[in-house]
Parts: C-alpha cells; sequence; structure tokens
C-alpha cells in the first residue's frame, strides 16, 4: 500500500473491507477504547463538559492528517513561543 494511513511508529496491521480501511487491534486495547467512548459518550448525553488539551482536541477530531499534524505543530509552536512544557 503506497499511502499511509497511520501514524509514523504505529504498529497496528490494516486491513481493508468492502472499500473501507481498517484497523486490528488486541481485544484488550478494543475494550478499552469501546468503555471509554462509552462513558464518553454518557457524559456528553448528561451535559457535561468534557476537557481536553487542545493536542487532545485536534486528535480526536476528524480532520485530514494532513490538517491535524498543521494544527499540532502550531500549537507546539506556541507553546514554545509562550515558554510552556508540551502535554
Amino acid at each position: 500500500m503506497a499511502e499511509r494511513v497511520l501514524p509514523e511508529g504505529d504498529d497496528h496491521q490494516v486491513i481493508h473491507l468492502g472499500g473501507e480501511s481498517a484497523v486490528i487491534v488486541p481485544l484488550d486495547e478494543y475494550r478499552n477504547l469501546r468503555k471509554e467512548a462509552i462513558q464518553t459518550e454518557r457524559r456528553r448525553d448528561r451535559g457535561e463538559t468534557i476537557r481536553m488539551t487542545a493536542e487532545e482536541f485536534v486528535e480526536a477530531s476528524n480532520l485530514p492528517d494532513g490538517v491535524r499534524e498543521e494544527l499540532l505543530a502550531e500549537i507546539a509552536d506556541r507553546r514554545a513561543a509562550r515558554g510552556e512544557a508540551g502535554s
């Protein structure tokens, strides 16, 4: 596959099903991700505020990879200019 689908260093296996890409993850990892997603959805349903860093927000977005990378770089640059440590 010519196109890199996962971030550099991510060793998950990518497969293709019905024209869609999918990532194979260990069951424990899937369970943890699913549990976290359900908890987040429940907090949203209750109207709770979900706190996250700017980096977490960008990573959680559905933006194209290139746009996410640019935003993360800009956040890092701004933090560095203010003398803040990254999260």
